[in-house]
């Protein structure tokens, strides 16, 4: 679903899904430390970037420069929406949020 169809579904009262439903794309917080995509859990992250793919969106993971968050970035249509995560819980959550908006 484009963004200006899920803005217009959103107006009409219906719950807009994929790419524009999901919330938290902001820059997270927590403690300053050093992160690895070793410590997060394989099958969220797989299920996440299965549901964003199959959808025809794309998905990029890599860290911060300091190696102190996650960040995540989505692409849909043209659009481009960005996470920072500190927080390894944190980032499972707002991914298995992710694996929701799809479905």
């Amino acid at each position: 679903m484009g963004i200006q169809k899920a803005k217009a579904t959103a107006q009409n009262g219906k719950k807009p899904r994929g790419f524009s439903a999901i919330s938290g794309l902001d820059r997270g917080s927590g403690p300053v430390s050093v992160v690895s995509w070793d410590a997060v859990d394989a099958a969220i992250l797989s299920d996440a970037i299965a549901a964003v793919t199959d959808a025809g969106d794309a998905m990029t993971i890599s860290l911060t420069s300091d190696r102190g968050a996650y960040a995540v970035t989505l692409y849909s249509s043209g659009d481009r929406k960005q996470k920072y995560e500190r927080d390894r819980e944190a980032l499972e959550d707002w991914l298995t949020e992710v694996v929701a908006a799809y479905q």
